[in-house]
C-alpha cells in the first residue's frame, strides 16, 4: 500500500498510527509527504486545524472518496506558487499530500464520528443513484431474487469509491479491492440491518415509553401524520376552519382521517384512563350530532323556524296585507263599475245542462256538494235578473268565495277557483290599485305553496327537477322552499337514534347538489376545502361519526385481547404450573415479557389520546407536534437511505467503509 501503513520513528506527534513505531518499517516520507506533515504541524501550532471533521467526512463519502482529489486539484495553483514551480503535476502532488495528511489526522482525532459521517454521505449518494434507477435490484422482489443485484450494486459502488479515493499509481488495485468488499457488504448489509432493527426497535420503544411517555406519544402520532401524507400546518388549518365554522368538537384524529382513527382505536380498545376518557368524549359528541347537523343545515339554508310556523306566519301576513291593499282599492276614486258576467258564465258552465250535464234545473233532484257550492257562489253575484256592479259589493262577494275555497274539498275547490279568477280579472279591470293588491296576494300565496313543494323535494325529489324549479322561484318563495326542504331533515336529525349517523342521508350526490344550489354560503368565506361551508360542516359531522365507529365499533375480540395482555396473571399460567407444564409456562411468560416491549404503556396511551383529541380555539398542532414530525421524518429518510433501493444498500455500506476507514494512498 503506501507510506501510511508503516509508521516512521519521530513522527508520533502527527498521527495516531505513529505512536507505536516499528523500527525498520516503511521507507521515510517523500518530499511531498514531509512538506504536508510540516505544514500540518505549523497550522496546528498556530491554532488552525485543517483536519477532516465529520462534515468533511460526510462530503467525502457523498463524493465516493473523491474529496481529497477534488480539493487537491483546486489548490494546485496555490501550491505551484508557494513552492516556486511551473509544473502543475508538482503543485498537485504537494496539494494532494496536504489533503491526505488532513484526512489521516481527522480520522485519528474522530475515528467514530468520521466513519459514521462518511458512511452516511455514501448512503445518501447511493440512495440518490438507486432512486434514479442505477441499481441492479428489482423493487418488490424477494431477498434471494435480489442477492445478485445487491452484489452487483455493492461491487460497482465499491469500485468507484476505490478508484476515486486512491492515488494515481494504485487506483486500479483500490478499485478491485473496493469492488470485492462492496459485493460482500451488498449481500450481507441489508440482512444485518434488518435483524438489528427488528431486535432493537421494541427495546428502544419500551425504554422511550418508560422514560418519557409524552415524547413517545408524540413520536407515535408523528408517524401517523407522516403516513397520512398530511402536515402539521394543514392539520392546524383544518382545526381552525372547523372552529370558525362552529364545530370546535372536531379533533386532530378526525382531521387525520384513517391514520388518526386507527391510532385512537388503539387507545380506546386498550385498558387505562386514556381509553375511557376518549370513549366518553366520542359518545357524548355523537349524542350531540343531531344538533350539529341541524345547525349546519339551518345556517346554510337560512332557516329560522319550522315549516308549520312559517306557513302560519305567511298566512297571517297575507291576510293583513290583503286587508290593507283591498281597503285602499275600495277608496280608489278612479275605479269603475265591475262586470261580473264572466264569473257568472263560469258558474253556469257547471250548473247549465248541455255544458256539463251535471244537473237539470227542471229536476227536483237535490244538488250535490259541487253544485250547491257553485250555486251559492253564483247567488253572491246575481239574482237571475240583475248582476252586481258596485266595486265594494263585488269585492265582498269575491272574499266570500275565497272563504268557501279555503274550507272546501279539492273537488269543490276545482269548481270554485275559475269563478274566483274571473272575479279577480273583473275587479282588476275596474281598479289599478286592486291589480296591485291582487299581485301581492298571489306572490304571498306562491311563497306559502313553496313550503309544501320544498317538503316534497326533500322526501322524493330528483335534483334534475328540483334545482330548476327552485331557481325559477322568487326570492321570498325560495326562502319558503328552503324551510320546507329542511323541515323533514331537521325532524329526523332531532328525533333520530342517538347512535345513528345524522349526516349520512345528506352525503349522497343528489342531496349534495340540491344543498349546493340552495346554500346561502355561495361565496368563499374562509379556506377549508371544496364546497361551501354548509357542505363542509356536514362532511365534518360525517367524519366525526366515522371516527367514533372506527374507534368503538366492530367486534369485541380486539378489546378482549388487549385486556388479556394487561392481565397480571392469566388462568392458563396457573393450570400450567399445577400440571407441571413447565414448557408451556415458560412460553406464556415469554409472551407476556415480549408484550411489555411494545412501548404502548397506559401512560403513553393517555398522552396519545390527549393529543388525538386536540381541538378548539386552543389547538396548536404546529407547536405541539411539528418539531417531532420533522425529527421523525429525518429518521425515516435516513432509514430509507439505509434500507431502500434494494440491494444498493450493501454497496453504499462499502462506499462508506472505504471512504472513512482506510488511509489514502
Amino acid at each position: 500500500m503506501g507510506w501510511q501503513d508503516d509508521p516512521i520513528v519521530g513522527q508520533a506527534t502527527l498521527q495516531t498510527w505513529q505512536q507505536d513505531p516499528v523500527v525498520g518499517g516503511a521507507p521515510p516520507p517523500d518530499k511531498y509527504q514531509q512538506a504536508a506533515q510540516d505544514q500540518l504541524a505549523k497550522l496546528k501550532a498556530a491554532g488552525v486545524d485543517p483536519s477532516y471533521g465529520p462534515a468533511a467526512s460526510a462530503l467525502n463519502g457523498a463524493t465516493f472518496g473523491a474529496l481529497p482529489t477534488l480539493m487537491a486539484g483546486a489548490m494546485t495553483p496555490a501550491e505551484m506558487i508557494k513552492h516556486g514551480t511551473w509544473s502543475p503535476s508538482e503543485g498537485y502532488s504537494y496539494a494532494k499530500a496536504n489533503e491526505n495528511a488532513a484526512l489521516a489526522s481527522g480520522n485519528a482525532q474522530h475515528p467514530i464520528a468520521n466513519t459514521v459521517a462518511g458512511l452516511g454521505g455514501g448512503m445518501m449518494s447511493g440512495a440518490g443513484l438507486a432512486g434514479a434507477g442505477l441499481t441492479a435490484t428489482k423493487a418488490g422482489a424477494g431477498l434471494m431474487r435480489n442477492a445478485a443485484g445487491m452484489a452487483i450494486d455493492g461491487a460497482g459502488y465499491g469500485a468507484v469509491n476505490g478508484a476515486l479515493s486512491g492515488e494515481s499509481g494504485g487506483r486500479l488495485d483500490d478499485a478491485m479491492t473496493g469492488a470485492a468488499g462492496g459485493a460482500a457488504l451488498g449481500v450481507a448489509g441489508p440482512a444485518i440491518a434488518k435483524v438489528a432493527g427488528a431486535v432493537a426497535a421494541p427495546i428502544v420503544s419500551n425504554v422511550m415509553a418508560r422514560m418519557d411517555p409524552a415524547n413517545a406519544a408524540k413520536v407515535s402520532l408523528a408517524r401517523a401524520i407522516l403516513a397520512s401524507g398530511k402536515t402539521p400546518e394543514g392539520l392546524q388549518l383544518s382545526l381552525d376552519n372547523a372552529t370558525a365554522a362552529g364545530q370546535p368538537q372536531y379533533t386532530l384524529a378526525d382531521a387525520l382521517g384513517k391514520a388518526g382513527q386507527d391510532k385512537l382505536s388503539s387507545v380506546v380498545r386498550s385498558p387505562g384512563p386514556g381509553g375511557v376518557e376518549a370513549a366518553t368524549f366520542l359518545d357524548r359528541r355523537q349524542a350531540a350530532q343531531g344538533r350539529d347537523v341541524a345547525s349546519a343545515l339551518s345556517d346554510g339554508l337560512g332557516v329560522t323556524t319550522t315549516a308549520d310556523k312559517l306557513a302560519s306566519a305567511l298566512k297571517a301576513q297575507r291576510g293583513a296585507d290583503a286587508d290593507a291593499a283591498y281597503g285602499a282599492a275600495r277608496s280608489d276614486p278612479n275605479r269603475s263599475a265591475v262586470d261580473v258576467s264572466a264569473a257568472i258564465r263560469q258558474a253556469d258552465a257547471t250548473l247549465t245542462p248541455g255544458v256539463t250535464a251535471l244537473v237539470n234545473p227542471n229536476s227536483n233532484i237535490a244538488d250535490n256538494s259541487v253544485e250547491g257550492a257553485v250555486r251559492k257562489a253564483k247567488a253572491f253575484l246575481t239574482d237571475g235578473k240583475s248582476n252586481l256592479s258596485d266595486f265594494d259589493q263585488v269585492l265582498s262577494a269575491k272574499r266570500e268565495i275565497d272563504n268557501m275555497i279555503d274550507g272546501a274539498t279539492p273537488t269543490v275547490q276545482r269548481a270554485l277557483i275559475p269563478i274566483k279568477r274571473s272575479l279577480d280579472d273583473a275587479l282588476t279591470a275596474s281598479s289599478p290599485q286592486y291589480a296591485e293588491a291582487r299581485d301581492t296576494f298571489a306572490r304571498q300565496s306562491r311563497a306559502m305553496d313553496a313550503i309544501d313543494t320544498g317538503k316534497q323535494a326533500a322526501r322524493r325529489g330528483r335534483p334534475e327537477d328540483t334545482i330548476p324549479a327552485y331557481g325559477a322561484l322568487e326570492p321570498g318563495a325560495q326562502a319558503a322552499y328552503r324551510t320546507g326542504y329542511a323541515d323533514p331533515i331537521l325532524e329526523n336529525a332531532s328525533n333520530g337514534n342517538p347512535g345513528a349517523n345524522k349526516a349520512l342521508p345528506l352525503m349522497n350526490e343528489g342531496t349534495q347538489a340540491e344543498l349546493g344550489a340552495m346554500s346561502q354560503y355561495q361565496g368563499p368565506q374562509q379556506p377549508g376545502g371544496p364546497g361551501d361551508i354548509m357542505s363542509q360542516r356536514i362532511a365534518r359531522s360525517n367524519e366525526m361519526n366515522a371516527t367514533r365507529l372506527r374507534a368503538l365499533g366492530g367486534s369485541q375480540t380486539a378489546d378482549n385481547l388487549a385486556h388479556e395482555k394487561e392481565g397480571a396473571l392469566e388462568p392458563g399460567l396457573l393450570l400450567d404450573a399445577a400440571h407441571g407444564n413447565l414448557h408451556g409456562l415458560a412460553m406464556a411468560l415469554a409472551r407476556k415479557g415480549l408484550n411489555g416491549l411494545t412501548g404502548s404503556t397506559p401512560e403513553v396511551r393517555a398522552q396519545l389520546g390527549s393529543l388525538l383529541l386536540t381541538r378548539g380555539p386552543a389547538a396548536d398542532v404546529q407547536q405541539a407536534l411539528a418539531p417531532t414530525v420533522s425529527r421523525v421524518a429525518a429518521h425515516q429518510a435516513l432509514a430509507r437511505a439505509l434500507g431502500a433501493a434494494g440491494g444498493s444498500v450493501g454497496g453504499r455500506l462499502a462506499i462508506g467503509a472505504g471512504s472513512t476507514g482506510r488511509q489514502p494512498q
